[in-house]
């Protein structure tokens, strides 16, 4: 495959019982179908604005949550880091409240 996978995903923080959690969910096809993973996804170069915007969306789109503040953290790249070919991963965190997360429809 001569095309780069440009995808972000987002560390989806909260605090609960004086604790940091991480929220993770479960991949629903392959690769690694089945494994924990952020939620995460393709950037869209008709509907994404830019890769914050991309995030955002795939957040909304696989948790319901609107995050109230995101921040770009570190990107990610190289050709063995997915088997689907050379990967460049956008990496944000989200800071949301608890109960946001509680919310979220997990298998």
């Amino acid at each position: 495959m001569n095309t780069v996978i440009c995808t972000v995903d987002v560390v989806l923080l909260t605090l609960k019982d004086a604790a940091l959690n991480v929220a993770l969910l479960k991949r629903d096809r392959e690769p690694f179908g089945g494994l924990s993973a952020l939620p995460g996804g393709f950037i869209d170069a008709v509907k994404d604005i830019d890769a914050r915007d991309a995030a955002l969306r795939v957040l909304k789109d696989k948790t319901g949550i609107d995050a109230p503040y995101l921040e770009q953290l570190a990107t990610f790249s190289g050709a063995a880091r997915d088997p689907r070919g050379w990967s460049v991963a956008i990496a944000y965190f989200a800071l949301v409240p608890a109960e946001a997360i509680e919310r979220i429809d997990r298998p």
